[in-house]
This record gives C-alpha cells, sequence and structure tokens, in this order.
C-alpha cells in the first residue's frame, strides 16, 4: 500500500548567499508547500553560526526540511507528502526561480507498507 512520495532534492549552486538568507529559504518553502498543494502546520529554524540554517516544516500530510552548507554551495531539501500527487516539474520551477544551479540530484521515493 502506497503511503506517501518522497522527494530528495540536492543542490549545489552559485548564489549562495541565499543559503544563509532564513527569509529567503522561509519563502521558499511557502511557495513549494503552496504548489504542491501542501498544509503548513509549524515550522522550526535554526541559523548557524558562522553559516548554514536548518528550517523543518510540519505539514498536515507530513514534512518538508532544509538544511544548507553555504560554506559547499549547496542545501538538501526533503519534501514528503501522503497525497502522492508532487508535480516535480513545478518544484524544479520554484528552485530554478531562487537558485543559479550547477548540478541537482532529485530522488523521488515512494514509500509504502505491505500487509504481513
Amino acid at each position: 500500500m502506497k503511503l506517501g512520495e518522497h522527494l530528495l532534492i540536492d543542490i549545489i549552486c552559485e548564489n549562495s548567499n541565499i543559503l544563509n538568507s532564513l527569509e529567503k529559504l522561509e519563502e521558499l518553502s511557502d511557495e513549494l508547500i503552496k504548489i504542491c498543494k501542501l498544509t503548513k502546520l509549524s515550522e522550526l529554524k535554526h541559523k548557524f553560526k558562522p553559516q548554514g540554517i536548518t528550517l523543518i516544516v510540519l505539514l498536515s500530510e507530513s514534512h518538508l526540511s532544509m538544511h544548507t552548507w553555504p560554506e559547499n554551495n549547496s542545501i538538501c531539501i526533503d519534501i514528503f507528502s501522503c497525497n502522492n500527487n508532487l508535480d516535480i516539474e513545478k518544484v524544479k520551477e520554484i528552485l530554478l526561480k531562487y537558485f543559479v544551479i550547477n548540478n541537482i540530484k532529485i530522488n523521488v521515493i515512494s514509500r509504502e507498507i505491505s500487509k504481513l
């Protein structure tokens, strides 16, 4: 039985300044939540010294998380949803609005259980 879809997104980008901007990453997460038709319940965020951010959003459908490493020009984003209708092309469009991407890897994992 399919429980949901889990997107694992790894990005290396040129504009590393966004990777240390909590405001921009919150804006990005809100856009991703909107285009994926998800419902935000709450969020937890932390800005590390001297750099790096972790942002975790609790969704009624599961969660979204972002972890940045500005010193490596990289961000990892996870979106897990029980909706089973994540539109990867729309997600890519949003990501291209925010990042000058050198490399992107998107894995889609179908989260399933089987009855015994």
